[in-house]
């Protein structure tokens, strides 16, 4: 059985981003992740129904596997980019935190009482 897709033509145009009816012809999605998968049935009645202005079917198709994959990817390579960034603050943090112990310590020595 194929799948399908369904493409709102309509906020399609309006955002610049192909975007997808989700699940159960609620919501939108702009990644093929979150697109709602429909049977050739369903999304042709939904095209018929409402017109190809608003939303046509799609086959789900190698050319959209792949492009899901890539949306998939390119998310990967930004939690990853997100991480490195989030490793160099830590060790710039841990950096100043030792700084301000060894000053701690040092402040104690001189002005705390023993």
């Amino acid at each position: 059985m194929d799948i399908y897709l369904v493409k709102s033509t309509k906020w399609s145009k309006h955002n610049g981003y192909t975007t997808w009816w989700g699940p159960n012809s609620s919501g939108y999605a702009s990644q093929i992740k979150y697109a709602g998968v429909y049977t050739e049935e369903e999304a042709k009645r939904l095209e018929r129904v409402h017109g190809k202005d608003v939303c046509i079917a799609v086959l789900f198709d190698q050319e959209l596997v792949q492009l899901g994959i890539q949306q998939m990817e390119s998310e990967i390579n930004l939690e990853q980019e997100d991480i490195k960034r989030y490793e160099a603050y830590i060790v710039s943090g841990r950096r100043r935190i030792e700084q301000k112990q060894q000053f701690l310590e040092a402040y104690k020595e001189k002005y705390v009482e023993q």
